[in-house]
Order: structure tokens, then sequence, then C-alpha cells
């Protein structure tokens, strides 16, 4: 038998088993500061789909996933799955964006009507087994699901990924004692409660595997009842008669009409800029340095659009996805989620689109001046020197229209390159103390006592997007997710300016930065 290497090995997601899993790895707690979801299934199932990445380097990958609606189950037994609660409200919108997350890493899924993820995945197994032309491909079955041990064989395992934990054959006979083919026979003895499929009252996994072990097979259980003693033997002859049916039940399929060949399998590329643009609606912060790691080991990196493979009846899971969070900071109310409007109709746009300059020179600062005077509403913002109201001032940002901005340093490593804050402060201050103009900005509570400490009052204070925000229930407060949020704008944050913060990183001081 051939070594398993990322070019001959298939890995088999077990699509919401792991979504599921994620989910409850993570209890709550966790919602994106732009678009207000529910982030914490989203945030371990892609902290899964990194690893395997990295880890693995695997070429072909498939995620196959329930579909909604009844399944063959059903019609066999009406009360299959009959007593399962319906999962949690803040389930359902991450599902959504784990399969968009999991297509722009060029990972097709796979879905059928009418099955399960367990027979697609059986399906798939078969036919790549038997295919003359990947005899030495291996599949790993991303999950820990014990209907699917009726599957391993010596080319077939089941991998737990998040304990980096492989079950094959041998592993199956050290844990339970049985082999694969007997599988079925021991999930039809102990029945299976999370399904709603009875078994024999009083005999769980231990004991069923045991009685396998024992006579060899459901059959021979049966055909040797007469030497069971006492209320198990009792037990069993009662669920004789479901025996049958309950063995259709936990037998997995593996003649689906699936749409599938290796190829379907083959990543597809790494959409990296949607990921990052991703990432940073959801403030996944860890997931963009890993995945800028990731793309700088010679990962997959070009742009594609990853294939939804659909078997069957057009099944292709939507990928638009609705803010729950929309509207303009100047909406007379709270947003409306059923508005047709979203930040997904607007271009994403970054601060590099724009007129923003330096003002440095006396001549340059004059005509700022000129111009400030004639207007109605400006923006403030102030830079310093550390944090605090009384900080040192570093700089003032200003801006009168949209795309337009000045910064007015008045500390930096050069400071022969400008004028100082004396100078500055002089020429500005009877803008910023006229109550006839506007002023707006954000958090503009700081720059008003930074300011303040400088020697210059603010004045003319009539909007502030950090209050509105908070008002209006945005997710996040932070002025870089709700320019994300509110205009798709994508800010330059601050760590490219003076590095990143963490354990063992020094920042810089705006002072510090040209």
């Amino acid at each position: 038998m051939s070594k398993a290497t990322p070019g001959n090995t298939l890995y088999l997601i077990d699509g919401h088993a792991q979504i599921f899993r994620a989910y409850y790895a993570i209890r709550g707690g966790m919602n994106s500061p732009v678009t207000g979801e529910p982030t914490n299934a989203t945030f371990a199932f892609t902290g899964m789909l990194l690893k395997l990445f990295k880890q693995f380097r695997p070429e072909y990958v498939v995620m196959p996933i329930d579909m909604p609606g009844k399944t063959f189950r059903d019609e066999l037994y009406p009360d299959y799955k009959s007593q399962r609660e319906a999962p949690p409200e803040d389930f359902a919108p991450q599902v959504d964006r784990i399969l968009e997350i999991t297509k722009l890493f060029g990972v097709p899924v796979f879905g059928q009507e009418g099955a399960e993820a367990d027979d697609i995945i059986a399906t798939i197994v078969r036919r790549v087994l038997n295919d003359p032309d990947h005899k030495d491909t291996h599949i790993r079955i991303v999950s820990k699901d014990k209907d699917l041990e009726q599957l391993l064989c010596d080319r077939v395992t089941l991998f737990d990924i998040h304990k980096d934990l492989e079950i094959d054959t041998d592993a199956l006979m050290e844990s339970k004692g049985i082999t694969p083919g007997q599988v079925v026979d021991v999930l039809t003895l102990m029945g299976d409660k999370v399904d709603n499929i009875p078994g024999v009252d009083g005999i769980g996994p231990k004991t069923a595997a045991k009685l396998i072990q024992e006579y060899g097979s459901l059959d021979e259980i049966i055909h040797n009842l007469d030497k069971i003693k006492g209320k198990r033997k009792e037990n069993i002859a009662r669920a004789i008669e479901f025996f049958p049916l309950a063995k259709q039940l936990v037998s997995l399929k593996h003649d689906l009409e699936v749409n599938f060949d290796m190829d379907d399998a083959r990543v597809g590329g790494f959409d990296a800029e949607a990921l990052d643009t991703v990432f940073k609606q959801l403030g996944f912060h860890r997931h963009i340095t890993d995945l800028n790691a990731l793309l700088g080991n010679d990962a997959p990196t070009h742009r594609s659009t990853p294939s939804t493979a659909a078997a069957g009846k057009d099944n292709a899971q939507q990928d638009a996805h609705s803010p729950l969070f929309q509207g303009g900071l100047f909406d007379a109310g709270a947003a409306d989620c059923d508005d047709e409007s979203t930040t997904d109709d607007i271009p994403l746009t970054t601060a590099t689109e724009g007129d923003y300059r330096a003002v440095t020179t006396g001549d340059q600062l004059a005509e700022l001046v000129d111009t400030l005077k004639q207007q109605t509403l400006i923006a403030v913002d102030t830079e310093t020197v550390g944090l605090g109201h009384h900080a040192p001032l570093c700089g003032i940002c200003l801006s009168w229209e949209s795309g337009c901005g000045v910064y007015v340093p008045v500390r930096s490593p050069n400071p022969d390159e400008h004028l100082d804050e004396m100078a500055v402060l002089a020429a500005l201050r009877p803008v910023l103390m006229d109550g006839s103009i506007g002023k707006c900005g954000h958090n503009l509570k700081y720059d008003l006592l930074v300011l303040r400490h400088a020697g210059v009052e603010l004045k003319g204070i009539v909007f502030d997007s950090m209050i509105a925000g908070h008002l209006l229930g945005a997710p996040g407060l932070g002025m870089d997710h709700m320019a994300l949020s509110m205009l798709n704008y994508q800010t330059v944050p601050i760590s490219e300016l003076i590095g990143e913060r963490g354990r063992g990183k020094v920042q810089k001081t705006m002072d510090q930065v040209p």
C-alpha cells in the first residue's frame, strides 16, 4: 500500500457535524463588530480549515453537507429524528457564512436532497475505492461520527483534526473490539437516541460491541438467543422485530447519483482578497494573520470562483449574506433588516482613494484656514503621543467634504519639515473655537479634552458618530468597524503606522511616524 501524501489523499469534511462541533466548541458571546452577526461557530470552523491547509497542504478536499427537507430515512421511519430540537437561533446564519468561507478556500460543497452528508461521503468513498485510476488514493474523513466507522478500510480513516487523532481499522479493533463490517450490527443493537432509532433496552455501546465480539454478528445473536440469559434475552427478543428497519436506518447508502469525480475535489485556490475582506467584517484578526502566514507558505492563492457541486437537483447554497446591521448613521431610526438596500450594493473603497495630504508650511496652513472658514461642517480628529487626555498633541486631522482630508503635524521624527504646535494652534484656534462652524467626529469628547489641554476650547460640536452608533445599536463602536459596516469603507488600520500590539511587540508612538 502506498504512503498517504497531500497529492494522493482525499479529505472529506463531514459538513454539518463539523459545524455543530465548532458551534459548541466556543459557547456563544462572539459577534462581528461590523455586522453584528454571531460568529462563534464561524470562527472555530474557519480555524479548522486554516489548520487543515497549514498542517496537511491537501490538494483534494470536499465538504458534503445535509440539505433541508426529508430524507429516505424519514420515509422508512416517520419518527426518525423527530425528537430533535430546532437548532439555536444563532446557528443557521453561521451555516451560511461557513459555506461561503469554505468556498472561498476553494473547497467544493456537495449536497443532495433526500440524503444525508454521511450517505454522500459513503458514495464518494465507494466511487474512489472502485476507480482504477485512483487505486492509490487514500481517504481521510474529517469526522469522529461513529456511523462512519462502517466505511473504514486499509485506504479509509476517520480523522479528528482537532485532536490530531486518526482512527483506522486497527484503532477500531483496539478501542471497541470490532471490525468495520460489524459496525452496523453494533449500531442496530444499541440504537441511536439522537436520531430516535430504538435499540435494545439496557444495551449501550460497550455491551453491544461485547455481544458482537462474542457471537460475530447480529444474525448469530438471534440464532443463539437461547444461550443469552435473563432480562437481556427478553429485551433482545422484544426488539428483534425492529432490527431489519433499524439496520436500514443505520446503514449508509453507497449508491447515490452523485455527480462526482476526483477533479471535482481538487482545491480551486484561495480567493485571498475575498477571505481577507470577510475576516475583517467578522473581526477575525487572528485568522487574518494565520491566512497571511499560510499564503506566504506557497498556499494556492489564485483568485477563483469556487464551485458548489450539486448532486441531482440544482441545490447550491446561496452565497449572498445580508448584514444584520444596515443603514446610515443619519437614519431617523434603527435599521430595517428587511430593506433591500445593503452595504453589499456599495463598492468597497479604501483610504488610498481621495485627496489626502499633509499641511506643513505657513502658506498651506493659511490657505487651509481660509477654506475652513467657508464651511458649515468640518470633521476633527486629533493624534497624540500616547493615550490619555493630557497626552501631548501630535497633529490635527481635518476634513470638510467626502474624499478630502488634511493632516497638520506638530510633532514628528523630522520637526524641521513642518510647523510647530504654537504656530499651528495659533492659526487654527479661530476656526476651532468658532461655534458657527459645526464640528463632527468620532468620540469627540477625547479630542475636546486633548485640545483643551493644549489651550484650545473646541466649540460648535453638532455630531458624534460613536454616540450615534451607540444609540442605533451598532455591533461595534470603533471607527474602523463602523466605517466598514456603514460605508463599506476600509480604513488604514493604525497598526500599519505604529505596528501590531501584543506580547513581545513594541508599538511606536505617533510622533515617531513620518
